[in-house]
């Protein structure tokens, strides 16, 4: 699959030196200008910004369970109303930064996915619109959790709210939106409905789980039917590279191998610690040794 190399242009020095630099600046440009290279840096974006929007996510689940299970920290959120409140105004700020992060990496999982979509075909489009309508038919919270950034990018905090009871020797408490303040600006009417049907508030920690899980599936399976459905592209991407190489390596090698070249040459090194004969690549036998040293061999 294609390498990601974006370089522009050789160092000086390779252009003074190598025997092939203009060939090989020519299949540099000919590799960054096409789409299939183009293609494949966007869905290697896809998968970083999906991996940093999840462990947002994780990150805000675990801060709120630590909020709604931690019987200190619930003292502080919850209980202290008087005195020194730094530390519920500390947990509140927390919540926030967590809570701003999310949105921000979702928003930005949501955008660049939108991007790739708009450069595939008509039939993978449709595709990827069937599944995130049965995503959010099966996941309740899924339009909400979407839309929520446009709260927050409004109104920059959460309207958070605290609860909590006690059984026996257990405390806990629940981190809660305010669905009142949630509803003072316009949200697309299934958004709104969901806000309306929560009653007076919404519990965050139990939405996160199932529409990360739902967004790993629905992302997961739209970037390997982007691999899939443009493998030509890609196989074309991977040609001019492997010719790119061949002219780096003089002839040596595409880079296919370089893997199987790497561990042979680690391997020669444990061979040569054990005083065993180092074993040539591209035959798969020992280097034979120049006959005139042999004499003079150890």
């Amino acid at each position: 699959m294609t390498n990601g190399d974006n370089t522009s242009e050789l160092p000086e020095s390779w252009s003074r030196e190598h025997p092939h630099a203009a060939e090989i600046l020519a299949v540099e440009v000919a590799i960054q200008d096409h789409p299939g290279q183009k293609l494949a840096l966007r869905l290697r974006d896809l998968e970083r910004i999906f991996t940093a929007w999840a462990g947002f996510s994780v990150g805000l689940g675990r801060l709120l369970e630590k909020c709604e299970t931690h019987e200190p920290t619930i003292t502080e959120l919850v209980i202290r109303n008087v005195g020194d409140t730094s530390q519920r105004a500390a947990i509140t700020t927390a919540l926030d930064q967590a809570t701003v992060a999310y949105v921000a990496g979702l928003g930005a999982l949501i955008d660049h996915t939108r991007i790739v979509l708009k450069s595939q075909a008509d039939e993978i489009q449709t595709e990827h619109a069937d599944l995130l309508r049965s995503m959010t038919a099966t996941v309740p919270a899924a339009l909400f959790l979407a839309k929520l950034r446009t709260y927050v990018l409004h109104y920059v905090v959460a309207p958070w709210e605290f609860t909590a009871e006690q059984n026996g020797d257990t405390i806990t408490a629940k981190v809660l939106l305010a669905t009142d303040e949630l509803l003072k600006i316009e949200w697309q009417a299934p958004v709104r409905s969901f806000i309306k049907l929560s009653g007076s508030q919404i519990h965050l920690s139990p939405l996160l789980n199932p529409y990360l899980n739902a967004m790993h599936s629905l992302t997961t399976s739209f970037i390997e039917r982007c691999w899939q459905a443009n493998a030509r592209l890609f196989d074309e991407v991977d040609a001019l590279v492997a010719k790119r190489n061949l002219l780096l390596s003089g002839g040596v090698t595409d880079g296919r191998d370089w893997a199987a070249r790497v561990a042979n040459m680690e391997e020669n090194i444990k061979r040569a610690e054990r005083g065993e004969m180092q074993v040539n690549f591209q035959t798969g036998r020992p280097f034979q040794m120049d006959p005139e040293l042999e004499g003079h061999a150890p």
